[in-house]
């Protein structure tokens, strides 16, 4: 039960963060913090971080509204999590150059776009086939290029310079928390 307890609130207490970090950061377009912490939370904490996706998306919701945004926040942060599952089961964390974790976040950065235009697909997709799909993701995905320039830029140099001491920092504070 003791576990339990503690898991509860660690998952809160972290989701929490994602949160008011996203909220800080909301006035300068596209740059955030959740994308870097994901991939920490996924290294350090595994499967714990689907839980704190799940209510950090929900959180989101209930603050900002269940708009169109929303189904793409179901699917963009755990594909995040997948991808850091990959990399992390394979090897240690630390070992890897700083630019890997880079690479993953700025590529996740200039790809945030293309995974919302999915939904665009879709809702075309239903007025004009195959074809209004296409136009309608395409069309979505342009109008936000140079947001998701920026986003994958960010996204690069935040990783870059803060996943290993951001990844040392909870490893060790987990290993402290696993031991109470």
């Amino acid at each position: 039960m003791h576990t339990n307890v503690k898991n509860i609130t660690l998952i809160g207490l972290l989701s929490s963060i994602l949160f008011a970090l996203q909220y800080i950061l909301q006035g300068i377009p596209n740059i955030e913090l959740v994308s870097l912490l994901i991939l920490v939370y996924t290294c350090v904490l595994k499967k714990k971080t689907l839980f704190i996706i799940a209510v950090f998306v929900l959180l989101e919701g209930v603050f900002y509204g269940f708009g169109i945004w929303f189904i793409g926040y179901l699917y963009v942060w755990f594909l995040l999590y997948l991808i850091g599952r990959l990399l992390c089961r394979k090897n240690n964390p630390a070992d890897l150059p700083s630019l890997t974790w880079a690479l993953v976040s700025g590529a996740f950065g200039l790809s945030f776009g293309a995974l919302f235009a999915l939904i665009n697909f879709f809702i075309g997709f239903v007025s004009g086939g195959i074809s209004g799909g296409l136009s309608s993701a395409f069309a979505y995905w342009v109008s936000g290029i140079v947001f998701d320039l920026i986003h994958g830029i960010s996204n690069f140099f935040v990783a870059l310079f803060l996943f290993k001491p951001a990844y040392k920092v909870l490893n060790t504070l987990m290993k402290s928390y696993e031991r109470n």
